[in-house]
């Protein structure tokens, strides 16, 4: 690519990813306000959950505005905003949150560090930084505390459920849209299958993993390594 195109290419995949952000943000709130309907207004956690709300919300406003002034076409997933309920769907919840708050971090502490890049996508990415890192101490220490409620039916659904839900949330953070908008043949598929993209997605789940493992969630690594996850030798 020339130095423009590298910089156009950039700039869209920046608001997909911002798109793609306001799309799971919409999910996170669906299931955190799910959660604080069963919550006792006494219980200081739902003074939490519903400023984790708040954030969410402003989170939301800022991609939206970047995505607004970056010229790009409104990306995101096109599929319905919701994560399914099952056995232990508490905990597959909050690992949900998780699995997309981690991938989020990793892009942004790249982003904010990055002098090459724009000041307003690394100052969004900065603040977004900040606050997010409440909602992963928060619902690493609900899943703590749940998993061992959790029967061994529940825990073997979540084990066999969760990798398919962190790769579909992988999934969706890659958008299609940006390399057919920019006439870029066969992008998804040399993006998907580039080193550098795939070392990415292990580095951006590796706290992730790393805390499963250590809360009991992982016990076989061997569907993780499938979709590629976790690192072949791990």
């Amino acid at each position: 690519m020339s130095q423009a195109e590298r910089i156009a290419y950039s700039r869209h995949e920046t608001a997909a990813m911002f798109g793609a952000g306001i799309w799971f943000e919409n999910a996170l709130m669906q299931i955190v306000l799910r959660h604080l309907t069963e919550v006792d207004v006494r219980d200081p956690m739902h003074r939490y959950l519903l400023v984790e709300v708040a954030d969410e919300c402003r989170h939301s406003m800022m991609f939206g505005e970047f995505i607004r002034r970056a010229g790009t076409p409104s990306y995101g997933p096109t599929r319905e905003v919701t994560f399914a309920q099952g056995p232990g769907g508490r905990a597959m919840s909050y690992l949900a949150i998780l699995a997309i708050e981690e991938l989020l971090d990793y892009a942004n502490r790249a982003t904010m560090r990055d002098e090459r890049l724009h000041p307003t996508a690394r100052q969004i990415s900065k603040l977004h930084v900040l606050e997010e890192a409440r909602h992963v101490s928060f619902a690493k220490t609900y899943l703590t505390e749940c998993w061992p409620t959790l029967d061994s039916d529940e825990q073997k659904f979540v084990r066999a459920v969760a990798p398919d839900l962190v790769a579909e949330i992988v999934a969706l953070s890659l958008d299609p849209a940006v390399f057919e908008h920019l006439g870029i043949t066969d992008g998804i598929e040399m993006a998907k299958a580039n080193p550098a993209y795939q070392a990415n997605v292990v580095a951006g789940l590796s706290k992730l993993t790393t805390f499963l493992r250590d809360v009991g969630v992982i016990d076989e690594p061997e569907p993780w390594r499938e979709h590629g996850l976790i690192a072949l030798v791990s």
